[in-house]
């Protein structure tokens, strides 16, 4: 009986795994904590979508272009 294939079999997808994961961290990066604050012109933006009065605004035109193409 050879069982030499199935740890070979162990290896090449341990170093299938291995290749992934360090691809996927040098392409997403890591994460320390230390990503500082937000910009200012992203903090407006959000204000301004977070606002109830724009989101029931957006919700308005919004029906009111189903409409027309329906």
């Amino acid at each position: 009986m050879n069982y030499s294939f199935e740890y070979i079999d162990i290896i090449l997808l341990a170093m299938i795994a291995g290749f992934i994961f360090l691809r996927l961290r040098g392409i997403l990066g890591k994460r320390t904590g230390f990503e500082g604050k937000a910009s200012p012109q992203f903090e407006e933006i959000l204000k301004k979508n977070i606002n109830p009065e724009t989101q029931i605004k957006k919700k308005q035109i919004l029906m009111k272009k189903q409409k027309k193409i329906f």
